[in-house]
């Protein structure tokens, strides 16, 4: 079982707004702190800068290999509407949520405890 680690809750102590849209996702390793992540996996949303082309799964794949992330899981951001994230080759094991109301799915909810189990086979 791998942990889960979301990118704003792993961010360096000098990284200056845990809100800034890019920062979730993972397109700067710099900001991260690999020792929080290294060996989990890194989730990463999925927000309207990659439709405009200002973000790119490949920069965060290579996030998550800098961070030497176990894997890396994708969802949308629930304010992307219309589209769908597409099914994308990984050089590392991952997880696409290819949808704003799949991405919803996984989201903790208050007094809830939820907890996402994923299994990945050794990457060869």
């Amino acid at each position: 079982m791998y942990t889960l680690v979301a990118a704003p809750h792993a961010l360096k102590n000098n990284t200056v707004s845990p809100t800034e849209m890019s920062l979730g996702e993972c397109q700067d390793s710099s900001r991260l702190d690999a020792d929080l992540i290294r060996g989990k996996i890194l989730v990463c949303s999925y927000s309207i800068r990659f439709v405009l082309g200002l973000s790119s799964v490949k920069q965060a794949l290579d996030t998550a290999n800098n961070v030497s992330a176990a894997g890396v899981v994708f969802y949308l951001d629930p304010f992307v509407l219309g589209f769908q994230l597409n099914p994308t080759p990984m050089r590392m094991p991952g997880l696409i949520i290819p949808s704003s109301d799949d991405s919803k799915v996984g989201q903790p909810r208050a007094n809830a405890a939820t907890q996402l189990f994923l299994f990945f086979p050794p990457f060869l």
